[in-house]
């Protein structure tokens, strides 16, 4: 959803890629797998997945398994 820019005190640019989901139910793993995906792709330094509702345990799985 989001391509976010950060500089740090050095000057040296980063990439961070942020998907949103507003939902009822909990996100599911899919979404995490599609940020992944996005994340290698195009390699981004950071990818974040932020919702107003909860992720499903599935979903957290998938993301503690992700050593980035």
């Amino acid at each position: 959803d989001v391509v976010a820019r950060s500089v740090d005190a050095w000057g040296h640019r980063k990439e961070i890629a942020v998907q949103a989901k507003r939902y009822s139910r909990p996100v599911g793993r899919r979404y995490v797998d599609e940020l992944l995906g996005a994340f290698r792709r195009q390699r981004f330094a950071e990818a974040l997945l932020v919702t107003a509702s909860e992720f499903s345990s599935q979903a957290g799985e998938a993301a503690r398994g992700e050593p980035n």
